[in-house]
C-alpha cells in the first residue's frame, strides 16, 4: 500500500514537471476523471518517480510499457513513434485509451483491470467468475489503482468526479437555484 507521502511526492513531481495541466486537459477532453487518469500513472511509473524508467528514458522493464502511463508498444502501434519523453502524447492517448475501456467494460474497477491486462483478458476472466485483478500485473492492480485515486483526491481536495464538472459546482448551483440539481448531476457522474 502506498502512503500519503508517497502521494503528495509523486503530484509534486507531476507539478515539477509541469504537466498536471496535461493531464486535466487530457482527463477533460475524453471525460474521465483526472483522478483516475494520475492514479494509474502512480501506480505504473510512481508519476514520473521511478529511478528505472527516468534511467531507461521512460521505457519499462520489459522494454514496451512506453512513458509516465506505460503504455505498451505491442498493442498500440501508436508508441512505436511517439518518443517515451513526450508526455503529452502519452498522456493523451492512455487518456483516451481509457475512456474507451470505461465506456466498454460494465464497471470502473474491470476497465483499469482491462488497462494493464487488455480488456479481451478481463471479460474471459470475469466470466469464469474471476476477480478482474486475477490476471493483472501483481494481482492487485485495479484495487491498487482505485485506492491511489482516493487518495489524490484528497490530496487535491476533488471527489474524483469527471474532469471539469467539479469546477463548474459554484456556477451550477446559481444557475439551478439550489442544490436539486446538483446532486442529481452528482449521482450521474457517480455512476
Amino acid at each position: 500500500m502506498i502512503s500519503k507521502s508517497h502521494i503528495k511526492a509523486q503530484l509534486k513531481n507531476v507539478e515539477q514537471l509541469g504537466i498536471m495541466k496535461v493531464f486535466r486537459e487530457a482527463a477533460k477532453k475524453h471525460s474521465i476523471p483526472v483522478t483516475l487518469l494520475l492514479a494509474i500513472s502512480s501506480r505504473e511509473t510512481g508519476m514520473g518517480t521511478d529511478p528505472f524508467l527516468l534511467a531507461n528514458n521512460w521505457t519499462g522493464r520489459d522494454g514496451h510499457g512506453k512513458g509516465i502511463m506505460q503504455v505498451d508498444d505491442r498493442y498500440h502501434s501508436i508508441m512505436t513513434i511517439v518518443p517515451a519523453d513526450d508526455h503529452e502524447r502519452n498522456i493523451d492517448f492512455a487518456a483516451q485509451f481509457l475512456s474507451g475501456l470505461l465506456d466498454e467494460l460494465p464497471t470502473k474497477r474491470q476497465a483499469v483491470a482491462a488497462y494493464n491486462a487488455g480488456a479481451g483478458a478481463v471479460r474471459s476472466a470475469v466470466r469464469q467468475g474471476l476477480n478482474p485483478d486475477a490476471i493483472t500485473t501483481g494481482g492487485d492492480f485495479s484495487q491498487d489503482v482505485l485506492n491511489r485515486e482516493k487518495m489524490i483526491a484528497r490530496e487535491m481536495g476533488v471527489w474524483g468526479f469527471r474532469a471539469g464538472f467539479i469546477e463548474a459546482i459554484p456556477a451550477l448551483l446559481l444557475l439551478s437555484g439550489g442544490t436539486g440539481f446538483l446532486i442529481q448531476q452528482l449521482k450521474q457522474q457517480k455512476n
